[in-house]
């Protein structure tokens, strides 16, 4: 799945929500405390500076779904490069009228959910043509 996708959508979904709890704490707080008020949004933003400043790595030329690998996660742009030609090699085979059996021959061992989705791309092509 896309990461910039899924990012972008729980992004704009957790300001959704942030900006609906403001919404409804604000004018209370702000009559009670007065001006005392912004000093709070101050303070939370400077501790959130200091946040990002030691604790959040430098991300500048770092492409968005090759992040995750700075947080420890794995890198899917590598598999997604190595799925990605693996099934164009497959519908090239199938192309020129080859089989399933010499795909998987060319292909090696591989994870059966990779094979599943391979496996489909190829029918398509072969019922397409």
């Amino acid at each position: 799945m896309n990461v910039r996708a899924q990012a972008v959508g729980m992004a704009s979904q957790f300001q959704n929500v942030t900006n609906l709890i403001v919404n409804q704490f604000f004018p209370k707080f702000l009559t009670k405390c007065g001006f005392y008020a912004f000093y709070m949004f101050a303070g939370i933003n400077f501790l959130l500076a200091l946040f990002v400043f030691f604790y959040v790595p430098e991300t500048r030329k770092v492409k968005l779904e090759e992040i995750d690998v700075l947080f420890g996660g794995n890198n899917h742009v590598e598999k997604g490069a190595n799925l990605m030609n693996m099934a164009s090699r497959d519908v090239s085979i199938a192309e020129q009228g080859r089989g399933a059996d010499d795909i998987r021959e060319a292909r090696g061992p591989m994870h059966m959910d990779d094979t599943k989705e391979v496996e489909t791309r190829i029918e398509n092509v072969q019922r397409s043509a």
